[in-house]
């Protein structure tokens, strides 16, 4: 009788189909109101036999989604919410185990509980089934936690060229002078060598707040030039990400990287060049939306000798200097600037030529962009 029961409550009376049409259609009310427990316990009761491939693509996304809202718990702790978020990945990989998404976030999971044997093979198996720079870059982070420079080193091979390859590179280099034995290792690691090190491994795990104390610890440790070139040039990152309103800070940093001098430091002057362009351009667009003209010429022309060609930066800067007249007229006395003509029968790119003073005119209708 118990059995009999059992069968009754789990699939229905024996010899009557379960309604798949209907489970399917109450789970899908239920996931698409982001009710993603409710959905799956619908889609549950459908026996496997009945299940279609979307059925258990649906249940596996499903699993898969209650996982990642766990992270959004206000009183979400790794330690004690990682365990039921990995037992939601594992459900979502057992219905669908060709998902990379599925492996790459189960080794989010494992990374965050420190458990760095585990998120490499799932980091490794997401890479295998979707070649998708972040899987690779997850995987080479989870190895130069866990120290593993040779394979960190030969799986940087296989990632684009950039800025993440850069500060990936940067960290392994800075590795195998902590590895004992390795090839080329030259000298032990400094203090300043492995704060270094440990920041890097913040900015990429995205907390740049943590990384400042250690990029600043590494500038008061003694630091060689080309430790001290990387430090101010990360540090000057994680300031951006942290306070990207409060550029002061970065901007002397970069600059302090480059007058460290970049020998060994894994860093491209142009890059330092295109994170101070990037700063001084939007400087300027927000000291002239803010009718502070003098200031944002400033700012731009200074922009302009990093890059002298850009369109957008050219048109604002002429006019700039239409409103304000050049750094002769700045002093007081009279110029010729070229400025857009105001006849609406000429087109916009047609200029003439006029006197101008500073301050003789201030247009507020003027888009900056």
């Amino acid at each position: 009788m118990g059995k009999k029961h059992k069968q009754q409550k789990k699939g229905g009376a024996p010899g009557k189909p379960v309604d798949a049409s209907r489970l399917w259609q109450n789970g899908l009310a239920h996931f698409q109101q982001g009710d993603y427990p409710k959905a799956a316990a619908e889609w549950h009761k459908i026996p496997s036999a009945q299940r279609s491939p979307q059925i258990v693509a649906a249940l596996g996304e499903a699993h898969f989604r209650r996982g990642l809202g766990i992270y959004r718990q206000p009183d979400f702790v790794p330690e004690k919410n990682c365990e039921q978020i990995i037992s939601e990945l594992a459900h979502a990989l057992n219905l669908f185990p060709q998902n990379p998404r599925y492996h790459f976030h189960l080794g989010l999971a494992y990374h965050h509980q420190g458990k760095l044997d585990k998120a490499v093979s799932a980091y490794r198996k997401a890479w295998q089934l979707q070649r998708e720079p972040k899987h690779l870059l997850h995987l080479i982070l989870a190895l130069l936690k866990k120290k593993d420079l040779q394979q960190a080193e030969e799986s940087l091979k296989f990632l684009p060229e950039g800025f993440q390859k850069n500060l990936l590179a940067t960290a392994a280099a800075l590795l195998k002078k902590q590895t004992p034995g390795a090839i080329d290792s030259g000298a032990e690691a400094t203090p300043a060598e492995k704060e270094l090190f440990a920041g890097l491994l913040l900015c990429l795990e995205a907390r740049p707040h943590d990384a400042i104390p250690r990029f600043e610890q590494a500038l008061v440790s003694s630091p060689t030039d080309h430790v001290k070139s990387i430090s101010h040039y990360y540090l000057g990152l994680a300031r951006r990400a942290v306070a990207p309103d409060q550029p002061q800070a970065s901007e002397k940093n970069w600059e302090a990287a480059l007058n460290a001098g970049l020998r060994r430091a894994g860093i491209a002057p142009q890059h330092i060049n295109a994170n101070l362009f990037t700063m001084l351009w939007e400087q300027g667009l927000r000291l002239a939306g803010a009718g502070k003209y003098v200031a944002a010429s400033l700012a731009w022309e200074r922009a302009l000798t990093l890059k002298p060609n850009h369109p957008a930066l050219v048109r604002n800067f002429h006019r700039i200097k239409f409103l304000l007249g050049n750094e002769a007229g700045q002093r007081g006395r009279k110029c010729w600037v070229m400025i857009p003509t105001r006849r609406a029968a000429i087109s916009s790119s047609a200029i003439c030529t006029r006197r101008w003073r500073i301050g003789r005119r201030r247009d507020a209708s003027l888009k900056w962009f």
